[in-house]
């Protein structure tokens, strides 16, 4: 699966693309960093859910085995839009994800789109004056995948002794 940072950044130029503004820009959410001086959307990579049952195999390697899961996830993206055009540039993105370019790309990278929310009007008041703001979720559909090799013991021997009450008799067991 990819990374979170991966996702956002993929997902970042999609809205760019969509969009098609050249003083528009997508920017990754809670960051330390000031706000663009025009209108922006954030992304924030907010959940990752699992869905169902991991499925599991086990695979031989050498005198190892290697156990490997694979799940499917739920990944939730909020994505917001600040300022001029706020509802408008949230519409056209939203609908935008089913483009035939957008899937391809988003395939390429294992994503899927499962669904999207409704479009939120959020405006506010900012510094006495409204500021448009939008907001709508985006749930992707990607596979968890996770491995780990386990060092198997393939002969065991184990030392004893039998006791006759008068005598000794050593015992070596080996287990193949």
């Amino acid at each position: 699966m990819l990374l979170e940072e991966a996702i956002n950044q993929l997902l970042r130029t999609i809205i760019n693309t969509i969009v098609d503004d050249a003083e528009f820009m997508a920017i990754r959410a809670q960051q330390n960093a000031p706000r663009p001086s025009g209108s922006y959307a954030t992304v924030h990579v907010s959940t990752d859910t699992s869905v169902g049952w991991e499925e599991f195999k086990e695979e031989n390697e050498g005198e190892d085995i290697r156990i490997s899961s694979s799940g499917s996830r739920e990944i939730m993206v909020s994505i917001n839009f600040f300022r001029d055009n706020a509802k408008d540039y949230a519409r056209k993105t939203r609908t935008g994800f089913v483009r035939t370019t957008v899937t391809e790309l988003l395939n390429s990278a294992a994503l899927g789109v499962n669904r999207r929310s409704e479009v939120r009007g959020l405006s506010e008041v900012i510094d006495s004056s409204w500021e448009q703001r939008a907001q709508f979720d985006l749930i992707l559909n990607a596979v968890g995948n996770d491995s780990e090799l386990i060092t198997t013991i393939n002969a065991v021997t184990i030392n004893g002794e039998y006791e006759t009450g008068v005598s000794s008799i050593p015992i070596e067991i080996k287990v193949q």
